[in-house]
C-alpha cells in the first residue's frame, strides 16, 4: 500500500532529495534517527502533500525536539531555507505529528504569528529559526524526513533509483 501511495504523488508531487538519508548517531550525542532534506521541483508545495510523501517513504516531518537537533539538522542536511517540519497548531497549542512533547522552540523574531488567522504549519525560515506558514506557500522549497531509531532508510539512499522503480 505505502508504495501504491508513493507512486501516485510522484506523479502529482515531482522532488528530489536534496542529502542521503544520514544517522544522528547516540554516540555523538544524538537519538539514532535518520534524517533526509528532499527539495520540490514544483512551485506550490503544500505541507499535507509534504506530510503524505515523508510517510510514503516509511518517514516522517521531521520533529525538532531540541536545540542539539535543530543545530544538526541544519548544518548535516544543508537545508535551505522554507522546509516544512512536522509541526501543526492545534487550537492556541503546538503539537509534533508524532505525538512528541512540545518542549523545544526555535521561533523566528515575531514568530509564530498566524498571520491572518491562516498559518497552522511549522518551517524552517531562515538559518535555524522557525516560522508559521500556512498549507500552501509559494515559497516553500521542501520538506525534512526524519525515520526514527530502528527504521533505516535503505530503500531510498538512491532517490533516481526509487523514482525509476516506480514508473
Amino acid at each position: 500500500m505505502r508504495y501504491g501511495i508513493l507512486v501516485l504523488i510522484l506523479l502529482v508531487f515531482p522532488v528530489v532529495a536534496i542529502s542521503q538519508p544520514l544517522q544522528w548517531a547516540a554516540a555523538e550525542g544524538g537519538n539514532d534517527h535518520y534524517y533526509q532534506a528532499v527539495l520540490s521541483d514544483v512551485i506550490g508545495l503544500d505541507w499535507e502533500q509534504a506530510r503524505d510523501f515523508a510517510e510514503a517513504m516509511g518517514g516522517h516531518l521531521a520533529t525538532v525536539t531540541s536545540a542539539a537537533e535543530n543545530e544538526w539538522i541544519w548544518l548535516h542536511l544543508d537545508t535551505p531555507e522554507q522546509q516544512f517540519l512536522g509541526g501543526i497548531r492545534s487550537g492556541a497549542s503546538w503539537v509534533w505529528i508524532t505525538g512528541e512533547a512540545w518542549s523545544f522552540t526555535a521561533w523566528a523574531t515575531g514568530e509564530p504569528n498566524n498571520s491572518n488567522g491562516g498559518e497552522p504549519y511549522l518551517e524552517y525560515a531562515h538559518n535555524m529559526d522557525w516560522n508559521d506558514v500556512g498549507n500552501l506557500d509559494l515559497g516553500i522549497q521542501g520538506f525534512v524526513v526524519e525515520w526514527d531509531s530502528g527504521a533505516v532508510p535503505s530503500e531510498i539512499v538512491n532517490w533516481s533509483t526509487m523514482k525509476t522503480r516506480f514508473r
